[in-house]
This record gives structure tokens, C-alpha cells and sequence, in this order.
């Protein structure tokens, strides 16, 4: 298992990270499973994920296989309705994840990028009228 998913207490906010070795055909549809299951423990009714791909080099293929998995829909994927995403990256191929699913053929599910997940709290925080501090 190279992910792990976070719920901040007391904040409607998931954080996914995914590790070096993540295998996306394998690992994606789990991930979805139990961010969906943590969202049950959330009573608000939208959730922010935060996606960490920051230990990750991702390739043009692996984007491909992000982009098909996450946007067939499902409860926890970025294509669920409850959830506002928010990924995290510094690579081209993350940037590009986020540019692309706000086309047409992708769903138009809007989808910002930070450089770091401290960036990504302060962006979410500030959304939820809380704390800026991360």
C-alpha cells in the first residue's frame, strides 16, 4: 500500500498522499473505497481532497490511467459531487492533471494545484472560513 488518506479533525478535508511505488490501475480504485468511507465520519455536506502527488514522478501514461480512473465517477474519486479537489505537485504532468479535468471530456471538474499541501490548507482554510494557520 503505497497511499495513505488523512481526515483533518474537526475540518471537512481529506488528504491523499501517494507514495513512491503507487500503482495507479491497483491502488486508485482502493483509494477511492476509503476516502468514501471516511467521508461517511464527515458531516458536512462538501469535502476538500487534498491529493499529494508530490512523491511521485508521474509519466504521460500514468496521467492517462489518473485521469480515466478518477473521472468514471464513484463515491470518493474526483468526479464525486461532494468533493472539492484540490491536488498537490510540482511536476508538468500535475499541473496538466489539473488542467484537464476542467474540460468537457473529463467532466469540467474544477481542480486547483499547489505546490505543497501547507499551500493547499491555507487555500482550503480560508475557503472554510477558518484559520489560515497550517
Amino acid at each position: 500500500m503505497a497511499y495513505s488518506v488523512e481526515v483533518l479533525t474537526g475540518e471537512p478535508v481529506v488528504i491523499v498522499r501517494m507514495e513512491k511505488g503507487f500503482k495507479f490501475e491497483q491502488e486508485l480504485p482502493e483509494v477511492h473505497e476509503e476516502i468514501a468511507r471516511r467521508m461517511k465520519q464527515i458531516e458536512a455536506r462538501r469535502v476538500y481532497r487534498v491529493t499529494d502527488f508530490s512523491a511521485l514522478t508521474l509519466t504521460f501514461s500514468e496521467l492517462q490511467s489518473v485521469l480515466y480512473l478518477e473521472t468514471r465517477g464513484g463515491p470518493g474519486s474526483v468526479a464525486d459531487a461532494r468533493i472539492h479537489n484540490v491536488f498537490v505537485g510540482t511536476g508538468e504532468w500535475v499541473q496538466m492533471a489539473g488542467d484537464s479535468l476542467v474540460q468537457t471530456q473529463y467532466g469540467k471538474i474544477p481542480t486547483l494545484v499547489f505546490s505543497t499541501v501547507n499551500e493547499a490548507l491555507i487555500y482550503v482554510r480560508a475557503m472554510l472560513g477558518h484559520s489560515t494557520s497550517a
